[in-house]
């Protein structure tokens, strides 16, 4: 079959009797047969039903309002333009504190003003009928004193190698810079949970929370979310 008969075998059709949501339909008019492809069908990813299996990942775009970096109208028309009916938006990369920041650009989650951000920018994908997981973000031994305020980054272990490595550079507001010495104490769970319970910021949780720490293991795990936000 060729590509131009293939592409005009792909039909699209809905049901709108039984009121479920837009089918992709492959039409195999040699066979006389109708498949239905799977990138288009439902899926159940833990409690959240989503209506295909297109999935918008993680892309850091360095856009948030510094310097205190508070997600912004550009960054809701960003997500809000991606968004779809039942589709997955995974969010950038989002610091969860001060002293986790390590790229220079790259919104946070503990303040009051960078939660309010998000709460529109779930608006906007909420809108569309779309989902959103928040992808944390602890930068680790890899930043400068200059995004963490002052304090000297921290990790699991210290490593004097890594900041006499001139190949190390880190993304700061002046420019790329070798990393700071940073200090073998990890403590950033019990951080996030203390400031997500005084700033309220289950309310602008899209469900799931997908953990990243800097060139280490991710995982995802689940959280507690207010009703409404699935």
């Amino acid at each position: 079959m060729s590509e131009s008969t293939a592409a005009k075998n792909c039909e699209t059709r809905s049901s709108a009797a039984s009121g479920t949501q837009t089918k992709f339909l492959w039409r195999d008019r040699e066979m006389g047969t109708t498949k239905q492809l799977a990138l288009f069908t439902p899926v159940q990813l833990g409690g959240i039903r989503l209506k295909h299996r297109v999935v918008m990942s993680p892309l850091t775009r360095s856009r948030s309002t510094q310097p205190d970096s508070i997600p912004n109208d550009l960054m809701r028309e960003y997500y809000g333009q991606r968004a779809s009916d039942g589709g997955l938006v995974i969010t950038e990369a989002t610091n969860i504190s001060l002293t986790s920041r390590g790229w220079a650009g790259a919104p946070g989650i503990y303040t009051k003003e960078q939660i309010q951000g998000w709460k529109r920018i779930l608006a906007a994908v909420h809108a569309k009928g779309g989902v959103m997981i928040s992808q944390l973000w602890h930068t680790g031994r890899s930043s400068h004193i200059t995004m963490t305020g002052g304090q000297p980054p921290v990790s699991a272990s210290v490593n004097p190698c890594y900041w006499q490595d001139p190949n190390h550079l880190i993304s700061t507001p002046s420019g790329w810079v070798t990393p700071s010495p940073h200090r073998g104490t990890y403590r950033c769970r019990d951080r996030w949970n203390r400031r997500r319970l005084s700033y309220g910021s289950t309310e602008c949780e899209a469900g799931w929370i997908r953990w990243h720490r800097a060139a280490r293991s991710q995982r995802l795990s689940r959280r507690s979310v207010s009703s409404g936000q699935q």
